[in-house]
């Protein structure tokens, strides 16, 4: 006996003996009681078919025309589902973070909570040139704010030496150098804290008050040596007096350093929350993408354990590395000062 006609069997006498399952009016009362009860549950699903978290089936088809959206040969409702919720975000407009944080909730739901926003995500950038001396090029930080680099200078030419090496930025007055020689095979170092050259320390023979800075908005830079003898020059000359020119060695520079990188966004996501949902990354970037503003560039970083807990957003420098060629082994006699 169902609820429903328990409720109307309480509103009768109870002279007609309704509770008897051998009375003919309890079969008649029962009989409008389940017709009750499955309407009720017809008005249950069809309330449950207007939201997407609870529509099933041909329901939720239907919501997915609403936005021109067909489900696709064997998927099933909760993969069909969250591609209903992404254009939902599509059609309200993203690119902000909280538009990025609606679509991660709808993708890891309660989990959510585990990942990660970072604007303007750290970046190892590094720049490589050949110059000789005089040689001048333009670099800018390519980030939203200036940076000092780590310099490394090397001689290409083989069987070649330089005296005082220096770069120099040309827009800021800043330089920075050693005093002494540099020879072919041997590699120069030089940070904001000291300078080396193939590991050992010649911070005491670093020129310059100050490592020169990266501008933001771009600068040129300039290396130099100290020059001795007479260099030719293209269409000019002396009487009585004649020379050659002297080709001056290639250096290889280096600069390094990590960037706040602009238009750029970077979501990291703990392997573990992946798994959980059994999305994959392709589907993620693709719905990150989606809601993205223009221009912006959307990262999607999986890593490997939970990130640890903080008040704000944290921001780390992300480690990079220095690939060194092989050098023969300096010894301090090898600089001069």
């Amino acid at each position: 006996m169902s609820t429903k006609t328990e409720a109307i069997m309480d509103r009768l006498h109870g002279f007609l003996k309704t509770r008897s399952d051998k009375s003919l009016l309890f079969h008649f009362v029962d009989g409008f009681g389940n017709s009750l009860r499955e309407t009720e549950g017809d008005v249950f699903r069809i309330l449950r078919g207007h939201w997407i978290d609870t529509a099933k089936g041909v329901d939720l088809d239907k919501l997915g025309a609403i936005f021109k959206i067909r489900r696709h040969l064997g998927e099933q409702d909760q993969p069909f589902r969250r591609r209903i919720k992404r254009a939902i975000q599509e059609y309200k407009g993203g690119g902000t973070v909280s538009a990025i944080e609606f679509a991660l909730t709808a993708m890891f739901g309660s989990s959510a909570i585990q990942t990660e926003i970072i604007e303007f995500p750290p970046t190892s950038l590094a720049i490589e040139i050949e110059a000789s001396s005089g040689d001048t090029w333009r670099v800018s930080s390519l980030g939203i704010t200036d940076v000092v680099p780590k310099i490394s200078m090397s001689i290409q030419s083989k069987g070649a030496e330089v005296r005082d090496p220096s770069i120099r930025n040309m827009a800021t007055g800043e330089s920075r150098g050693i005093r002494g020689t540099m020879r072919s095979g041997q590699e120069v170092v030089l940070s904001a804290e000291k300078g080396e050259i193939d590991g050992i320390d010649i911070t005491d023979k670093v020129t310059g008050k100050s490592q020169p800075t990266i501008l933001r908005k771009g600068s040129d830079w300039q290396y130099g040596e100290f020059l001795q003898g007479k260099i030719g020059v293209f269409d000019s000359g002396q009487f009585d007096e004649s020379f050659f020119a002297t080709p001056l060695p290639k250096v290889r520079i280096r600069l390094e350093w990590t960037a706040r990188k602009a238009s750029a966004i970077e979501i990291r996501i703990p392997r573990a929350t992946l798994d959980k949902t059994g999305l994959g990354k392709e589907e993620i970037v693709g719905a990150l993408n989606a809601i993205k503003a223009s221009g912006i560039e959307m990262l999607v970083r999986i890593e490997e354990t939970l990130p640890r807990p903080q008040a704000t957003i944290p921001v780390v420098p992300m480690a990079h590395s220095v690939v060194q060629e092989p050098a023969e082994t300096a010894k301090v006699g090898d600089i001069h000062a």
